[in-house]
């Protein structure tokens, strides 16, 4: 092998590993958005169950049922406010 192709296949290593980090920081940049959004329904759920189990103790000392509700209002929420983000983000 003489000096050009040395040099030839060092610069297509080279070339490839940018191209591989792109795409790395790509995939964990997708992961760490998934995770945030899983974060948030869940603040929602949470934070629904909260009010549903509340209301349900003051109007009839359900607080099961009425937090289940709570949370389904909850996730119904956070589904509407994210396709309402993502359509604002277009």
């Amino acid at each position: 092998m003489d000096k050009t192709q040395a040099d030839a296949m060092a610069q297509v290593i080279l070339d490839r590993e940018p191209l591989a980090k792109e795409e790395s920081r790509r995939k964990r940049a997708r992961e760490a958005e998934k995770v945030a959004s899983q974060r948030r329904q869940a603040k929602f759920v949470l934070a629904g169950y909260a009010l549903g189990a509340a209301s349900g103790y003051f109007i009839s000392g359900s607080v099961g049922s009425f937090g289940l509700l709570g949370a389904l209002v909850g996730i119904l929420l956070s589904i509407v406010l994210k396709r309402f983000h993502e359509s604002a983000a277009v």
